[in-house]
């Protein structure tokens, strides 16, 4: 029986991804705790990573995973640069390392993931500072309530590369329950357009991870929107605030590429919302 699993394979890859990039002469992050942990679970799951060891993260990818990371941390950095007695609640956090990457205070940060990735997080990091981790489903209101029982002021929701993996009505209920229960607080979340979830484009998409995921049990797009605009009407109370797309970074190579961020079509593929609940 795998210890890691399925669900967890591509936070492993972005695990994988932010590791190979500490490890360049000129990283984009420096992301040392990544590469020690990306360590341990090797030793720890041995045979059960051989399909993802096997893989070459195309350097493409590589580059997009860590801007997107670096963006993130940014976001973070702001919000507690605004509201110090803030909390940064990461939503499908899988191996990420970013509380030690930014330097969020320990009783700062919480991590959400389901029960079987958080025990094997905690069974690596056992001998890490400790923050709080909630083994649950994102889509399991219990969690909710837990956060709310911290008591926060301002809340900072981050989710990363995961609401295009849920079924719409999932995200959309989700969101009407975070928009219900915090005041004050924004959440960020990254989508892709409506059009790669359905018909030729979703299969194209799908050939695509499976190209580099290999016989890698690996996840597929479920929800999309049209425009950003489209979440306003999903609750009360949540309006965009910010929208941003990688090819935006001055750091994005070839530099020709970031002339496609004037283009919709291609600044609107995959691509991050900032948004506020209640202010």
């Amino acid at each position: 029986m795998s210890v890691l699993p399925d669900v967890s394979m591509t936070a492993y890859m972005t695990l994988a991804a932010r590791a190979g990039d500490a490890g360049l002469k000129k990283p984009l992050i420096h992301d040392r705790r990544a590469v020690e942990l990306l360590s341990r679970l090797r030793l720890l799951l041995k045979g059960d990573v051989v399909g993802i060891e096997a893989l070459r993260i195309p350097v493409a990818l590589r580059r997009y995973i860590v801007l997107r990371a670096d963006r993130y941390d940014r976001y973070s950095r702001d919000f507690l640069s605004m509201h110090p007695d803030g909390l940064v609640v990461s939503l499908g956090s899988g191996f990420d390392t970013r509380c030690f990457r930014v330097g969020i205070p320990l009783s700062s940060y919480i991590e959400l993931d389901l029960p079987e990735l958080v025990e094997l997080k905690r069974r690596v990091t056992h001998d890490w500072p400790k923050y709080r981790m909630i083994g649950r489903s994102v889509i399991d209101p219990g969690w909710i309530e837990e956060v709310r029982s911290e008591q926060p002021r301002h809340v900072l929701f981050l989710a990363e590369g995961l609401f295009m993996y849920l079924p719409e009505n999932e995200v959309k209920t989700l969101i009407r329950r975070l928009s219900g229960a915090f005041r004050s607080s924004s959440l960020v979340f990254e989508v892709v357009h409506r059009r790669y979830t359905r018909g030729m484009w979703k299969r194209l998409v799908d050939g695509m991870i499976h190209h580099v995921m290999g016989n890698v049990n690996s996840s597929s797009y479920e929800s999309g929107i049209e425009s950003s605009s489209d979440i306003e009407s999903w609750a009360e109370g949540i309006r965009v605030e910010e929208e941003w797309c990688y090819l935006q970074d001055p750091r994005l190579r070839p530099r020709a590429l970031q002339l496609l961020q004037y283009i919709d079509y291609f600044a609107r593929v995959q691509w991050t919302i900032v948004a506020s609940l209640n202010r």
